[in-house]
């Protein structure tokens, strides 16, 4: 995999890539399926410590309930707000999505699913029902069993479609993070939109798993997962991370 040792030094002061260490941590070959799987050892690990938390006197203080329910679902919102898709960088489920999508069926989704995102509603919504009719955040086996079953579900859309279609039309947190992603203050885009019309490899869109051209993107984009493989392969080294106006989404 090529790496473009460009951006570093750079005068252009709203791309966060200027900083070297961000650039090599980014650009490293492991990112970030080494901090997927770190996270995927950790959600399993939830899932064991939240199974032994069933008796009353453990039932409101179980490890597991209190970082998924108090802290998870907290920070997952106010990541969109201060970092788009930040949690895809390191979400478990991606890496077991993508993993099996590979072994699959890859039956291509439905175009009226992914347009209209059917799967992220229905998802959503059986996860809200869900928490809510079986008090499922205050009982850690529940939440335990909740865990394993969105798993399961992920498993289930990866072997049937295309690798790609948990996260971008199944995954119901997709619904959450989606709206507040459009209002945060950073974003990848082109340099140089001349060098994009000028590139014909399109290495950009095809190493994308969200098939989405760098040169084409003008406004807050709610489908990019934030996985920098476009930085990686950019022969022009044309894609920043910049700082963008705060809530410019919402106009």
């Amino acid at each position: 995999m090529k790496l473009n040792p460009i951006h570093p030094g750079t005068s252009d002061h709203s791309d966060l890539l200027r900083y070297r260490p961000l650039y090599r941590l980014v650009t490293h070959c492991r990112f970030p399926g080494a901090l997927q799987l770190a996270a995927l050892v950790a959600f399993l690990l939830l899932i064991v410590v939240g199974w032994h938390g069933v008796s009353s006197e453990t039932r409101y203080t179980n490890l597991s309930g209190h970082i998924v329910w108090v802290i998870w679902w907290p920070a997952l919102v106010f990541s969109g707000f201060f970092a788009a898709r930040a949690w895809c960088i390191v979400c478990p489920m991606g890496f077991v999505t993508k993993q099996l999508g590979r072994v699959g069926l890859q039956i291509k989704v439905p175009e009226t699913i992914r347009e209209h995102r059917i799967g992220i509603v229905l998802g959503l919504f059986l996860l809200h029902t869900i928490i809510v009719s079986y008090h499922v955040h205050h009982v850690p086996h529940l939440t335990s069993l909740y865990m394993l079953l969105l798993m399961g579900y992920g498993i289930a859309v990866s072997l049937l479609f295309e690798p790609d279609a948990f996260c971008g039309s199944f995954c119901p947190v997709n619904g959450i993070i989606g709206p507040y992603a459009m209002l945060s203050p950073t974003e990848l885009r082109f340099k140089d939109r001349s060098a994009c019309k000028d590139c014909t490899s399109n290495a950009c869109k095809k190493i994308c798993p969200r098939n989405l051209y760098m040169g084409s993107l003008d406004s807050s984009e709610e489908d990019c997962l934030l996985c920098f493989d476009c930085v990686k392969q950019c022969p022009e080294s044309n894609i920043r991370f910049r700082l963008s106006q705060p809530l410019k989404g919402l106009w």
